[in-house]
Order: C-alpha cells, then sequence, then structure tokens
C-alpha cells in the first residue's frame, strides 16, 4: 500500500468515449451487413445463371473438361488392361506380369500353407 498523496494510481485518466464505442460498433455492423449481403448477392447471380450438364460456368472449361474426360477413360482403360491381362516383364529373367485377382489367389495361399 502506499501513502496517499505520494504516487499516483495507474489506471486510465478517463473512461472510454461512448461516441468512440460507438463509431467502432457501427462500423463493424456496417461491414457484417455487407459481407452478408455480398454473399448472398454472389449466390443469388451464380444460380441464376443456367449451367449445362457437364460443363463448367468458367471460361475455357467447357472445352477443356471433355479433353480430362476422354483422358481418365483412356488411363482407366490402359490400367484394366495392364492389372488384368499377362505380359512378359523380363523375358530373360522369367518375370511375368499376371492379374491382380491371380497374384492374390496365389499369396493367399502361400500364407495357407505356411500356417500349416
Amino acid at each position: 500500500m502506499s501513502m496517499p498523496g505520494t504516487t499516483r494510481p495507474r489506471h486510465e485518466p478517463s473512461d472510454a468515449s461512448a461516441g468512440t464505442v460507438g463509431l467502432i460498433t457501427a462500423a463493424l455492423l456496417f461491414l457484417v451487413v455487407a459481407g452478408i449481403l455480398g454473399g448472398a448477392a454472389t449466390v443469388r447471380f451464380s444460380r441464376a445463371q443456367p449451367v449445362a450438364p457437364g460443363t463448367t460456368p468458367f471460361a475455357g472449361g467447357a472445352q477443356s473438361r471433355p479433353d480430362i474426360q476422354r483422358s481418365w477413360q483412356d488411363y482407366e482403360r490402359e490400367s484394366e488392361v495392364h492389372m488384368g491381362g499377362y505380359a512378359w516383364v523380363d523375358r530373360k529373367a522369367g518375370i511375368v506380369r499376371i492379374p491382380l485377382s491371380r497374384a492374390m489367389d496365389l499369396v493367399a495361399d502361400e500364407a495357407a500353407k505356411e500356417k500349416r
């Protein structure tokens, strides 16, 4: 405790100004309302423009998307052939590629034999 009159108390000399608090509150309220209205307008505008199935509203999207879909279909077809077919990997070493389902059966059979 300090003696009266020897030191000044360490606190703000005045309270917050009601005008300043009101101005900050009004500015924050304005920003919130503007954000809500801007978001609602964006959603409403994006729903107002019809988009054909399989396309995108972005420039260049409608032309590039079918190319991507074709490339993906080619990739899937090549993967199915690779995963489901027989082929030589290294003929000299006697390494072959077999269908994935057959390889899983062989591994399961081998594991069953080791358990016995």
